[in-house]
């Protein structure tokens, strides 16, 4: 989770670049396609596993499973993981909103 903005950010840098000149540009312009593509699907698979997980990960057992992040989602209500979606959504949309182009 550390890592997905500079992941998001960078990817979104790269494609708006659009300088394919040397095949070593492409590779990296097809690598910057697959983050962003998994910076999207990656966030949206995990929150759906913990809803559809949520009756396990209020058992202690089944909380070994996941991972610490996991652990501190407050397990009150079902909803409540959906602030998942706004860390992942907020630094998506951060790194789509810092690279706009400044020129008029």
């Amino acid at each position: 989770m550390l890592i997905y903005f500079d992941f998001t950010f960078f990817s979104i840098m790269k494609i708006i670049e659009k300088d394919n000149s040397t095949p070593m540009r492409k590779i990296a312009t097809f690598f910057s396609y697959f983050f962003f593509v998994l910076s999207v699907v990656a966030p949206v698979f995990f929150i759906t596993l913990l809803m559809r997980r949520y009756e396990v990960l209020k058992i202690k057992e089944g909380k070994r499973k996941f991972n610490s992040l996991v652990l501190k989602i407050d397990k009150a209500s079902r909803w409540r993981v959906i602030n998942l979606a706004f860390f992942f959504g907020r630094r998506l949309l951060t790194a789509m909103l810092l690279t706009l182009p400044i020129d008029n």
